[in-house]
């Protein structure tokens, strides 16, 4: 985005809440709406990866509070928020959800018959779903926690806008004359929800509310309005790191003329772009299905200059997938789901006796939209660029 050892995994946990008579319900959290239980249908154990379970043993549709009157897609990710640092999360059932389950109300006159079943099925269901949960494929490319220690994260365990403690926006039209507005706190361009952030472009006439005629950017005439919306979030004067783990799992839209990206830059804007630096941790154009991209974007001898890394990813990039850098004092290493693709040492991008990225970077995570591109117009909107977790480690 031009500006102008062990792999480290979320523990598999089954969350179980409490029900009458010494019988265990199992909970079926999931950043997904529930599925309705058939027989051998997938449905999502605690970590977000799918199991297979029982018809019978999944809690009606009308059951999904919890004694924290938190969804349970809301506790699941909580849950994995907790296994991150090393914890483990065991939820217990309020009585309005124990009340609701079909198991605590066995016909009258086999109460002991149907306790008995009960506790079987339930048995039987929990190691099917716990073998489902081990069986199933992992993420991978995640940090290794024995080299690096977590200090900052975003696991989007609520719901709403993003928390405003960790992203500020930016706002209007930003640069390289993309056709999108950045919009400030709407729900329709960056919202919270089943345990993801959705960073979301949209077709929609949108008046620009800093337009004053006359007035011009870099030489050209303000916009008045715009055809599409989208969102771009940052963690300027919020946080900001030198060397480290960046991370992100996401998945990106497929839509022509999309352009996601994971990327830094210096948080000294005071000596202008490139001299600044930036780094594209993940940068994507739909157009090229298959093809991610990294860059690093420098000033020497007074001119721009950049390095960039391409590399092929046979599934689809609408699919998870976890992007990373692990940045230090001697070279920059960029990774996706655990392969090494490009390297930039540091040395390179001395400017005389100066290094850009010796120096403190901010995170920025958005959604535009190619200026260019003549296929756009044709593109169905809306478009999701979909975050399961931005995480940064520091070397233990």
């Amino acid at each position: 985005m031009v500006a102008g050892g062990a792999s480290h995994r979320k523990m598999h946990t089954m969350i179980i809440s409490s029900a009458p008579e010494g019988r265990w319900n199992s909970v079926a959290p999931s950043g997904a709406q529930r599925e309705d239980a058939v027989a051998c249908r997938p449905v999502a154990c605690a970590t977000g990866y799918r199991a297979s379970a029982l018809p019978g043993l999944l809690k009606p549709a009308n059951a999904t509070r919890c004694a924290s009157n938190q969804t349970p897609a809301a506790i699941a990710k909580r849950t994995r928020a907790a296994t991150v640092q090393g914890n483990i999360t065991l939820s217990h059932a309020s009585p309005e959800t124990r009340r609701s389950s079909p198991l605590d109300t066995p016909p009258r006159g086999t109460y002991a018959r149907a306790t008995m079943k009960t506790i079987l099925q339930m048995l039987l269901g929990a190691a099917l779903a716990m073998l489902g949960c081990a069986q199933a494929a992992e993420p991978v490319g995640q940090a290794d926690t024995t080299k690096w220690k977590l200090v900052w994260a975003d696991e989007f365990d609520y719901t709403g806008l993003p928390d405003p403690k960790k992203w500020d926006y930016e706002e209007g039209f930003v640069r390289n004359n993309e056709p999108q507005y950045y919009t400030r706190g709407r729900l329709e361009n960056a919202r919270v929800e089943n345990g993801t952030l959705i960073l979301e472009a949209r077709k929609e006439p949108f008046k620009n509310p800093r337009f004053k005629p006359g007035l011009t950017k870099q030489g050209k005439p303000q916009r008045e309005s715009a055809d599409y919306t989208a969102a771009s979030l940052i963690t300027q004067n919020r946080a900001t790191w030198r060397y480290g783990r960046m991370e992100l799992r996401a998945k990106l839209p497929q839509g022509e003329g999309t352009w996601p990206a994971f990327w830094t830059l210096g948080s000294n804007h005071s000596t202008g772009w490139p001299a600044c630096g930036e780094i594209d941790i993940m940068e994507y154009w739909a157009r090229k299905l298959h093809e991610m991209t990294s860059t690093v974007h420098w000033r020497k001898d007074g001119k721009h200059q950049q390095d960039s890394g391409k590399l092929n990813v046979p599934e689809s990039l609408g699919e998870y997938h976890v992007y990373a850098l692990e940045w230090n004092a001697e070279r920059m290493d960029f990774f996706c789901d655990g392969n090494k693709y490009h390297t930039v040492p540091l040395a390179k991008l001395d400017e005389q006796g100066d290094n850009a990225f010796r120096k403190p970077h901010y995170i920025l995570l958005n959604l535009a939209l190619e200026s260019r591109n003549k296929k756009l117009a044709a593109t169905v909107f809306p478009q999701q660029f979909v975050v399961d977790y931005v995480r940064v480690y520091e070397a233990k």
